[in-house]
């Protein structure tokens, strides 16, 4: 409330040194609210979608606030299941969409699939397939993260990857994303893709 009640987001202008700085350390208490107190953001789908979009409309000089205040409420979020896991990858998916020309959302985007969902969680997987194509190299370096299974001391593959078969019965809402190269990523290339890995894996 802070900060969309602060008369720099009425008048629409936030240039000032001194509004930067207010609308900087009002992302950065919530980051520390969210750390602390993680609980109260769970389910909060509306505060992270509206969180997102202010990581595309704020001054440059404030997106680093906005983007550790989202960093800080991921982690309310891991180990969600059911509804929420429902709701929460569906939001990723359009915000994805939504901002698929601002490199920043698309990289927090990618920070919170590989940060919330697990390793075998097969809409997130393929989102990161496609994200492997980004335009930006710092989206496609964090996607690329998200593809390596966690591994064991003794180099042992912890966890496996989604069956080809959940990767292929994707809903038609993963089946084109549009990149900021302008290419268009066909479902059935990400899914071939993706089980060579997963063969490449096993041998």
């Amino acid at each position: 409330k802070m900060i969309d009640q602060h008369p720099s987001h009425a008048d629409g202008a936030t240039t000032h040194p001194d509004q930067i700085s207010v609308l900087s350390g009002g992302y950065q208490l919530l980051a520390v609210v969210a750390e602390r107190a993680s609980s109260l953001f769970t389910n909060d789908m509306a505060g992270v979608k509206q969180l997102f979009q202010s990581l595309s409309t704020e001054p440059g000089a404030v997106k680093p606030a906005v983007a550790q205040a989202l960093w800080a409420m991921s982690k309310s979020f891991i180990g969600c299941s059911g509804d929420t896991m429902v709701r929460l990858q569906s939001m990723l998916l359009a915000t994805m969409k939504a901002h698929s020309d601002d490199h920043r959302v698309r990289l927090v985007v990618c920070q919170w699939i590989n940060t919330v969902f697990p390793f075998d969680h097969a809409p997130s997987k393929l989102l990161l397939l496609v994200c492997r194509g980004d335009g930006s190299v710092d989206v496609r370096q964090e996607a690329k993260k998200g593809l390596l299974p966690p591994m064991s001391s003794d180099n042992k593959q912890l966890v496996g990857y989604p069956g080809f078969g959940e990767m292929v019965q994707m809903p038609v809402s993963y089946t084109h994303l549009t990149l900021p190269t302008k290419r268009i990523v066909e479902i059935s290339v990400v899914a071939v893709s993706f089980k060579k890995k997963e063969r490449n894996r096993i041998m």
